[in-house]
């Protein structure tokens, strides 16, 4: 005989008073007859669970609640009674991965705010005794875009202020903190001096990450809010000058002023930054072709101030180099390498073993052409070594150079180890080295003429 909807509340109700009595044993029969009716029923399994937690079965009661849970994903009680369930219990690795899963929906399904942030409180205390950071992380990531906007914060706040503890640049979660930082720093319920010291991480981890064009964006966010921010100010130049030095082909753009206007903004605000603004104007300037203007009315006086860093002699460096002055490009390079350590990766970062090798290669010195030529063949060793032969535009430029000098300097064994790679590189460039040779030839041929009718001349 089926049972009607209304037997069922009747006997819901029943089962209700009698775990109420604590006679869980009388509940059970009853709410076993409400299932053989309606196996679907979200209340009977609730119910269940409550009786079986009450007589000690907790593993009853978690497969009673765990299929309460898929009836009704909605519903936030299963998930607090699994959760007490589960406190209860000693933590082992198990137990440890399903109280996190049931916390991710405990802070899913909470609506009030100082519940959710008992909920967070607990997930920090357990991963803490894990070690387990990565999932502290997992559970807060979720809610960086969550709709309700206290967790959103909340949420963003804990990642970033994690990330201000440990300042790991080598996370694999940096994506996620520079997220959580993009919210956190522009939240106006938080903590004002907490907030300006976030700033310069964010920006950092913008930076690590190379979002280049997210960091001016980011950065004239944080202006809006902080008119005049030295710190932001001083992130818009560094990422004009590091955009340009990355030799990028696209432009930097601006929201909502121009880029010069936050250049003379830092020159104006900031005295001890005039080096970084120079060079950002001389960069603004190389893009637009007007290199002798950026070298002489920007890059010269930037590297003359104690401030000046590596960056202001690298760009008046690759000036110099666009200008052929080339033993100024060189003395620029050196003194790049003044400031930076031996194993610094921003040398690779920025191809300037390269670019010492073309400015040595192309001075008129025989020592200094050897010194490149040296330079070029170290450089193309290694980098034929990882199996990338004239693939890259660095690659082929060290091979003309290395062809271009070879011929300069009469060394026919580098010149022919090295003729052959060129059929990796396009057309234009081996008729080019051909083109080379052949005027470097005639050139001989005609001093050799030369000579010969002075000697005749003189006899």
């Amino acid at each position: 005989m089926t049972s009607t909807s209304d037997e069922i509340k009747a006997q819901l109700k029943s089962a209700k008073i009698c775990l109420k009595d604590k006679q869980y044993n009388e509940a059970l029969k009853i709410l076993t007859k409400v299932l053989k009716a309606d196996n679907s029923n979200f209340n009977a399994y609730v119910y269940c669970a409550q009786a079986f937690s009450s007589l000690q079965d907790d593993d009853k009661a978690v497969k009673a609640l765990k299929k309460a849970v898929e009836i009704r994903t909605d519903q936030i009680i299963p998930w607090l009674l699994l959760c007490k369930i589960y406190e209860n219990k000693k933590i082992t690795k198990d137990v440890y991965r399903e109280l996190m899963n049931v916390y991710n929906h405990l802070l899913q399904l909470e609506e009030d705010e100082q519940k959710w942030l008992e909920y967070c409180k607990q997930v920090d205390i357990h991963t803490c005794e894990q070690k387990d950071q990565d999932q502290y992380i997992a559970t807060f990531h979720t809610f960086v875009s969550s709709p309700v906007q206290f967790k959103k914060n909340k949420a963003a706040q804990l990642l970033s202020d994690l990330f201000m503890v440990d300042k790991n640049y080598a996370s694999p979660h940096l994506e996620t903190f520079a997220e959580a930082f993009s919210i956190s720093v522009l939240n106006l319920s938080e903590d004002r001096d907490k907030r300006f010291k976030k700033i310069p991480f964010y920006f950092q981890l913008l930076f690590k990450l190379k979002k280049f064009q997210d960091l001016i964006y980011s950065c004239e966010d944080v202006l809006q809010v902080y008119d005049s921010n030295v710190t932001a100010l001083e992130w818009v130049c560094k990422s004009i000058i590091v955009f340009y030095l990355g030799d990028n082909s696209t432009s930097l753009e601006f929201k909502s002023h121009p880029g010069s206007y936050y250049i003379d903004k830092l020159a104006e605000c900031a005295p001890g930054s005039l080096f970084l603004a120079y060079t950002a104007h001389a960069v603004q300037l190389i893009n637009t072709g007007e290199y002798v203007k950026a070298r002489d009315e920007y890059l010269l006086p930037a590297v003359e101030m104690k401030s000046a860093d590596w960056q202001a002699h690298f760009v008046l460096g690759k000036v110099h180099r666009i200008l052929h002055c080339y033993e100024e490009a060189e003395r620029c390079i050196e003194q790049v390498y003044k400031r930076l350590s031996d194993s610094s990766s921003l040398k690779k970062s920025y191809n300037m073993d390269w670019e010492l090798a073309e400015v040595l290669c192309c001075q008129t010195s025989d020592d200094k052409k050897q010194q490149g030529l040296n330079l070029c063949l170290e450089l193309l060793s290694e980098n034929f070594a990882s199996d990338n032969k004239a693939k890259s535009d660095v690659n082929r430029s060290l091979l003309i150079h290395t062809l271009r000098t070879s011929i300069d300097l009469e060394n026919t064994h580098v010149y022919e180890q090295y003729i052959n790679i060129l059929e990796h590189v396009p057309a234009p460039w081996k008729l080019y080295i051909e083109a080379y040779q052949v005027i470097v030839c005639l050139y001989i041929s005609l001093l050799l003429q030369f000579v010969f009718l002075l000697r005749n001349f003189g006899s």
